[in-house]
């Protein structure tokens, strides 16, 4: 499962990258997060925002781990599919299977390194 975090400002991103996953058969969904959510003083655009969003794809992941009970791989939201991405299949990874930082199911070494 593709899964994306984003803020009001690439909303317009998110949704051309959804309806990419769609035409093509890519299971995807992307995330919201409230340009306010850290509150006043730290507004969408600022570096705090920036940086505390950055922070909190390790839990954001893990969460969609445990809501998906399916492998996720994080998706920035100004990607697009042109074509179906066959590295999303198993075992389709030229030196064989992997089990990184990109692309996570819900195993004991994910939940270490999460």
């Amino acid at each position: 499962v593709g899964v994306s975090l984003f803020s009001p400002a690439y909303e317009v991103k998110a949704l051309r990258m959804l309806e990419s996953c769609n035409k093509l058969g890519v299971c995807c969904k992307a995330t919201e997060m409230p340009g306010d959510y850290l509150g006043p003083s730290s507004p969408e655009g600022s570096d705090e925002f920036r940086y505390r969003t950055i922070a909190l794809k390790p839990v954001f992941l893990l969460d969609q781990l445990e809501k998906t009970k399916e492998p996720v791989v994080f998706l920035d939201v100004d990607l697009e599919f042109h074509k179906f991405p066959d590295l999303f299949l198993p075992n389709s990874w030229p030196e064989g299977p992997r089990d990184g930082v990109m692309a996570q199911s819900l195993t004991p070494m994910t939940l270490m390194i999460l």
